[in-house]
C-alpha cells in the first residue's frame, strides 16, 4: 500500500489535477470539530502548505487564485489555534489556543475563551523539533542555513512590498514560510506586527541597508553563540539579539531583531536544520599573533627620520632620528589585508609624552588610532590594550616621541577574524 521498499519511489502529489477552490471561507457555514494530538499539528500544517501552491487550484483568474490561497492561510491559522465558534457546541465544550500579547505567551482555554491558562508547550518559538543539521561542521552549516532562511524571507518581502501589498498580505506570505518551522499560526498577531514594521520601512530602505556585509556579520554573531550541534538556547538568542544591536545596529538591527524574536530559538534551530547548506565561516574564525621584541625585531622596521633602535634582550628603544627627535617609530607591512579586532602592547617609559601610539592603515587610509593618555608618566612593563572595534589593516605603526625621556617597546599582540595574515596562531 505504501510502497516503502521501493528505492525509486517518488513523491505523490496531493491532487492528480488542479481542483476548484471552495467558494466559502474556512470559518463560515457548517463547521466540523476534530480533536487530534498536538504533536501532529506541525506535520498537519506542513501538509497543508500544498494549498498555498498555485498549481493546486483550478483558477485562471489571479484574484480568485489569491482568494483561494488567502483562505488556505486562514484554514492553517484556525488549525494552529485560533478560536472557532461551532454551531451546536456550548462554550464549555470548546477548546481554543491563543497568543496573549500582555504576557507574551501562548494560552489554552477549555471553555471557549472565557478563562485561559498559560500553555508554553504549544509556543513554536520554543519548540526545537527537527534533528540537528547533519553537515560536517554543524555550527557553521546551521548558522549559514539560518542566515539563508532569513535573507530569503527579507528579500522576498521587499519584492512583495514593492508591488504595493499591505502588511496583511505580507503576513500571509511570512506565515507560509514559518509554518514549515512549526505551528506559527497561533502567533499571527506577532507575524502581522513584524510585517507592518517591514512595510513601514519600505523596500528601498530595506534593500539599501541589508547588505552582504550585514549578513556576513550576522552569520558570525550566530556562529559565536551556537553550541557544538549548531543550536541556540533561549539565553543564547538573547545574546544574539544584544550583539546584533551593539555590533550591527541601526536599521539592519531594527529588521533582524523582530524576526529573531518572532522565530525564537525553536524556529531558528528548525531553520538551521531545513536548508541543508554547507556553510563557509572562514571569515568568522578568530586568530591571534604576537611579537616578542625582547628576542627579535619581529620583522618590524624603524623609520630613519623619526628614530628607533632594536636592542637584543630589551626590545625596540627610542633613539634620535635624522629629524632630530628622540622617538621610537616602528612599522610593519601586513602580508595580506586583515581584519583586526584587538591589540595588546607592553612597554616601559620615562617621561612619556602621550603621543600617538597605535595606528592601523588600509593602504593610506587610517582605520584605527589610539593615543596613550599617560603624558609625563614613568612606568615599567605597562600593559595597554584595545578591543571592541573592527579595522581593515595592511600596515601598522607603533610610535611615540620622548624629547627628554625614553621608551622600550617589549611586545605587541593583535587578534582578528578571518584568515590569519601571518600564518599559524602563536598566542
Amino acid at each position: 500500500m505504501y510502497n516503502n521498499n521501493d528505492p525509486y519511489a517518488e513523491p505523490i502529489p496531493s491532487f492528480e489535477q488542479p481542483v476548484p477552490a471552495p467558494d466559502i471561507d474556512p470559518d463560515s457555514g457548517w463547521l466540523l470539530q476534530v480533536m487530534y494530538s498536538i504533536d501532529w499539528l506541525q506535520v498537519l500544517l506542513g501538509a497543508l502548505t500544498q494549498l498555498l501552491q498555485s498549481t493546486t487550484w483550478d483558477e485562471d483568474n489571479e484574484d480568485d487564485l489569491m482568494l483561494a490561497q488567502n483562505r488556505a492561510m486562514l484554514l492553517m491559522n484556525i488549525l494552529a489555534g485560533s478560536a472557532v465558534s461551532t454551531p451546536g457546541l456550548t462554550a464549555a465544550q470548546t477548546t481554543v489556543y491563543k497568543y496573549d500579547a500582555d504576557s507574551d505567551t501562548t494560552q489554552v482555554s477549555f471553555d471557549g475563551g472565557t478563562t485561559a491558562q498559560d500553555a508554553p508547550g504549544v509556543d513554536p518559538r520554543h519548540q526545537t523539533t527537527f534533528p540537528p543539521n547533519m553537515g560536517t561542521n554543524q555550527p557553521c552549516d546551521s548558522a549559514s542555513s539560518v542566515v539563508a532562511w532569513i535573507e530569503n524571507l527579507i528579500s522576498t518581502s521587499t519584492t512583495i512590498i514593492g508591488t504595493g501589498s499591505d502588511a496583511t498580505s505580507l503576513a500571509a506570505f511570512m506565515l507560509g514560510l514559518l509554518v514549515d518551522l512549526g505551528p506559527f499560526g497561533i502567533l499571527i498577531d506577532l507575524i502581522t506586527a513584524v510585517a507592518l514594521g517591514l512595510v513601514s520601512l519600505g523596500a528601498d530602505v530595506i534593500n539599501l541597508n541589508m547588505t552582504a556585509d550585514v549578513y556576513q556579520q550576522f552569520l558570525c554573531i550566530l556562529l559565536a553563540n551556537m553550541d557544538s550541534s549548531g543550536r541556540l538556547t533561549a539565553d543564547a538568542l538573547a545574546t544574539v539579539e544584544s550583539q546584533v544591536t551593539s555590533e550591527i545596529g541601526g536599521i539592519p538591527a531594527d529588521i533582524l531583531n523582530p524576526i529573531l524574536s518572532l522565530m525564537g530559538e525553536g524556529g531558528i534551530n528548525n531553520a538551521g536544520s531545513t536548508q541543508h547548506m554547507t556553510g563557509d565561516c572562514a571569515s568568522c574564525e578568530e586568530w591571534c599573533y604576537q611579537w616578542d621584541f625582547t628576542t627579535s625585531d619581529g620583522g618590524w622596521s624603524a623609520d630613519p627620520t623619526n628614530g628607533g633602535t632594536w636592542v637584543d634582550g630589551a626590545g625596540w628603544e627610542a633613539s634620535v632620528g635624522s629629524g632630530g627627535t628622540n622617538s621610537c617609530y616602528i612599522t610593519l607591512t601586513v602580508p595580506s589585508l586583515a581584519t583586526v579586532t584587538a591589540w595588546t602592547l607592553v612597554y616601559s617609559a620615562v617621561d612619556n609624552d602621550g603621543s600617538d601610539l597605535i595606528r592601523f592603515y588600509d593602504d593610506s587610509s587610517l582605520t584605527y588610532d589610539y593615543t596613550d593618555p599617560t603624558s609625563g608618566d614613568t612606568f615599567t612593563d605597562r600593559t595597554i590594550s584595545g578591543g571592541a572595534f573592527s579595522a581593515a589593516v595592511n600596515f601598522m605603526r607603533i610610535s611615540g616621541h620622548w624629547p627628554s625621556g625614553s621608551v622600550t617597546i617589549k611586545s605587541f599582540k593583535i587578534g582578528g577574524t578571518g584568515t590569519n595574515p601571518f600564518g599559524a596562531n602563536n598566542c
